[in-house]
């Protein structure tokens, strides 16, 4: 009995075999008008070719293991555990402030029945901004009183809600759990140091005598006037993280821009557009993997969808005979310069929204920004967010005329596919209509 050994094919018999006879063609006709020297490096090219695509796939597959290493080393030994952010204390409130098991219950009362007095507060600069403040503190010592009235002593720490039901909800926090929690103490640090440097300030001094008029000067109200600033400033902490990765995204992103403003402009534009569209995805995959928000989860599709589409443009050609195929386009000037339009108005609409329906008992994320910076958590910092909001429309005039004049500058092209569909390849130019 005769026995034939069969070869395995390899990736030149794969890419011979798949490859279009016209692409065979072009390649020979061009490497055989080059020396043998040439030729010798051309073939030596092609072979690294495919040994570096199984290089960087090496690499992915052993980080990818490495990491699921770690996560299982990090869940059997190591527990990560959040920081206890006590960003202001009652001492800085009141010097002489002595605590007191289980608290004096009076204060509830105070709070719950002050809505039938009146405010007397002595005629100062801040005498505006803080009657707005006192009403926010009592509006949220109510809430508070009325939810846990030992929620200035309580017997337990509150658990935090975070999500780990699910296979990757557990791979997530192994992962993510302890560089944030250092990430959340040290900006948690910075923001305390802002806070004591703000308590030397007249606008504290004013809004402390009146507060403790108000509230009664004891101890009580100095641990609820420091539960209250630190509450704040715990809810500004992940807002100055995010805020920080925004800035470095977009520092590179002007970088990129100002490095190529001579050539490839737009193709730099087009990257940092889905660049950003992809890191707001990212923000969204947090807020949902650590809330559980479904809204966040269908922000985090259509900014992941709108962020692909501009890192690899593509279209739906129709073939005579009546098949359709997905193709790499390249999008023109005009087109680049509308879609980095309507990025910007989003984000413009979203800042315009924030600060448009923040109230002092429920801050925005813009008025926490502001507050960690002047470590003033007690005023609503209505001068800086007017500013922010004039500096963001007059920024959205100066965007939407340059987009305008791309638009008219470069008429609109309309894609037109070639007709020899066998040679089409990744990338297809757009023509202008006729």
């Amino acid at each position: 009995m005769m026995c034939s050994s069969i070869r395995t094919p390899s990736f030149f018999d794969k890419l011979v075999h798949r490859a279009p006879a016209p692409v065979w063609m072009a390649f020979i006709k061009a490497i055989s008008c080059l020396p043998p020297d040439d030729c010798a490096m051309v073939a030596a090219v092609c072979i690294s070719v495919p040994r570096k695509a199984s290089l960087k796939n090496d690499r992915l597959i052993s980080a990818a293991i490495i990491l699921i290493i770690g996560c299982a080393v990090v869940a059997y030994f190591i527990r990560p555990r959040q920081p206890l952010l006590q960003l202001v204390t009652p001492q800085q409130e009141l010097p002489t402030y002595q605590a007191n098991y289980p608290g004096d219950p009076s204060l509830a009362n105070r709070v719950l029945k002050s809505y039938e007095l009146a405010f007397i507060l002595v005629r100062t600069p801040y005498m505006t901004t803080n009657l707005t403040a006192l009403e926010a503190v009592r509006e949220w010592a109510r809430e508070n009183f009325q939810t846990h009235p030992d929620f200035l002593h309580p017997v337990s720490l509150p658990a935090p809600a975070e999500n780990h039901d699910t296979v990757f909800g557990a791979l997530g926090y192994n992962i993510f759990a302890a560089p944030r929690y250092w990430l959340e103490t040290q900006v948690g640090e910075l923001v305390r140091g802002q806070i004591a440097s703000f308590h030397k300030r007249s606008a504290f001094q004013s809004f402390q005598a009146c507060y403790f008029d108000m509230f009664g000067k004891d101890s009580e109200a100095a641990n609820l006037l420091a539960r209250y600033e630190s509450d704040r400033a715990k809810q500004a902490v992940d807002v100055v993280l995010w805020t920080l990765i925004w800035w470095i995204a977009l520092t590179i992103a002007a970088a990129r821009l100002v490095s190529n403003r001579k050539r490839d402009f737009f193709d730099v534009l087009r990257s940092n557009t889905a660049a950003v569209w992809m890191l707001l995805a990212v923000a969204y995959l947090s807020q949902a993997w650590f809330s559980g928000q479904s809204a966040a989860l269908i922000s985090t599709m259509a900014a992941s969808a709108f962020a692909f589409y501009l890192y690899r443009p593509f279209m739906l050609v129709s073939h005579q005979e009546a098949r359709q195929q997905l193709v790499r386009i390249r999008l023109a000037p005009c087109w680049i310069a509308t879609a980095a339009w309507f990025t910007f108005t989003c984000l413009s609409v979203q800042l315009l929204t924030w600060i448009r329906t923040g109230i002092p008992a429920a801050p925005d994320p813009i008025s926490l920004f502001i507050a960690s910076l002047s470590g003033n958590f007690l005023h609503d910092p209505v001068h800086a967010k007017r500013l922010i909001t004039g500096s963001v429309a007059v920024t959205w005039l100066l965007v939407t005329a340059w987009a305008l004049l791309q638009r008219y500058k470069d008429q609109p092209y309309a894609p037109e596919p070639d007709t020899n569909f066998e040679t089409l390849d990744k990338a297809m130019t757009f023509s202008r209509l006729q």
